[in-house]
């Protein structure tokens, strides 16, 4: 994931969060990206928030699949969906 790499969308409901990482442009992680969501979303869960993630490379989502963070971190195919 690159500093330009995904949107942010943040949604703050009764002191809940639900936060869309949209990584639609990206074409690059690695274990630091990696450990980055991680990180957000350890916060965000001890707030009882979510973390969700667009992804649609399937380079990228065969990351989440093989470090089985595809298990902790839910995963859409669009934009539209995270947000459903």
């Amino acid at each position: 994931m690159r500093g330009d790499g995904g949107r942010l969308a943040v949604v703050v409901s009764r002191s809940r969060i639900r936060l869309i990482v949209d990584l639609t442009g990206a074409t690059f992680m690695d274990s630091t990206g990696l450990g980055l969501l991680v990180g957000i979303h350890k916060r965000i869960r001890a707030r009882a928030g979510v973390l969700r993630l667009v992804i649609v490379n399937p380079d990228i989502r065969q990351i989440f699949t093989i470090t089985s963070l595809d298990q902790i971190l839910p995963i859409y195919g669009s934009a539209q969906a995270a947000m459903g």
